[in-house]
């Protein structure tokens, strides 16, 4: 009787084990769906772009929002994330406290570029951009897309050395950390 119990706790053990690593996406993993996911949203800038003093402010106005809404709703609670998890482990690991300032200068530049792209939108309302707010929309919206469109590939460098020198603890933990961020919104 007592194997028998023996062998059911373990079973369940190894049960929840094998369900616990198939939920439990890898630092890769992770990654890679944000990378796939934020491209989606980058690749329609230039696009944009080109359409703001084109087509009427009412309908490209919109589309402008909702992909702002994107990056402050899920990019940038990812930047946050990995700010506060990823950069210091990977100086950490690497003993160069600057080795992320590269990109927590390119996270700085994003947050501006999207505050900048609110106060042209919300200074807009539902008029139309004169000559010059057009050209101040095209150069954001433009800049916004040229260090997203490199910045994710960037960071995918970075991940190889994460999961090689962090334990699986370690790198679930940021995992997780980094999923649950990219959920706050979507």
């Amino acid at each position: 009787m007592i194997s028998v119990c023996v062998l059911h706790i373990y079973s369940c053990i190894t049960h929840v084990s094998v369900e616990r690593e198939a939920q439990t996406p890898t630092l890769s993993q992770v990654s890679e769906e944000h990378r796939r996911r934020l491209m989606a949203h980058v690749e329609r800038l230039p696009q944009l772009a080109d359409e703001i003093g084109r087509e009427p402010w009412a309908e490209v106005g919109a589309r402008v929002a909702g992909e702002r809404d994107f990056v402050v709703g899920t990019l940038i609670p990812h930047m946050e994330t990995v700010d506060a998890a990823v950069h210091p482990e990977f100086d950490r690991l690497t003993s160069c406290r600057l080795g992320m300032a590269p990109l927590e200068r390119e996270h700085d530049e994003i947050r501006k570029l999207i505050a900048q792209l609110g106060g042209v939108c919300e200074h807009l309302g539902t008029r139309e951009p004169t000559p010059g707010e057009t050209i101040a929309l095209n150069r954001i919206l433009v800049k916004l897309y040229s260090i997203l469109k490199v910045h994710p590939r960037e960071e995918s460098l970075y991940v190889p050395i994460l999961e090689h020198n962090l334990s699986p603890g370690q790198g679930e933990a940021i995992a997780v950390a980094m999923e649950h961020a990219s959920r706050v919104v979507l």
